[in-house]
């Protein structure tokens, strides 16, 4: 596939995860790539007021007037590095569109936005098993921290 130019970037905003249906498309498919079932309307709510409470923060990518990606992402801070800190807690790119330099341009937002506010260290969880996205991370700057995450669910 060529390449397609660099897309424009915006901020994902909470009317955009209220009521977006290209972003609920993208959801969506982002739910399916991990097995998850389930209509957007069970998920809108918890974006919503997260995106407007401040827990989370976002980018999407379009290309022409087509939403085609987006990263969500939440602050946290690095005792090491001394300075906040961002996670990527979720990042997609629609399917048809990937290997064409979207999701590295999403990436390359979030080190400008991340660099504007003094972040030093950006934190993504990816599945070892899975070499595309550990090779898309690495190519994008990032290294195998060699850690484990663990998960304590709360009921």
């Amino acid at each position: 596939m060529t390449a397609l130019p660099a897309a424009p970037f915006g901020a994902l905003t909470p009317a955009i995860a209220r009521g977006d249906p290209q972003f609920a498309g993208l959801y969506l498919g982002y739910l399916s790539h991990f097995g998850v079932a389930g209509c957007y309307e069970d998920y809108a709510p918890l974006l919503e007021r997260s995106l407007a409470d401040g827990w989370i923060f976002g980018l999407v990518a379009y290309v022409g007037r087509s939403m085609s990606g987006f990263c969500i992402y939440c602050r946290t801070y690095s005792v090491l590095a001394r300075s906040p800190a961002w996670l990527i807690e979720d990042f997609y790119v629609a399917a048809p569109l990937r290997r064409l330099g979207i999701g590295t341009g999403l990436l390359g937002a979030l080190r400008q936005a991340a660099a504007a506010q003094a972040v030093r260290r950006v934190f993504v969880q990816s599945d070892r098993h899975d070499p595309a996205m550990v090779g898309f991370y690495a190519r994008n700057g990032f290294v195998d921290g060699d850690a484990s995450l663990f998960r304590l669910e709360l009921d």
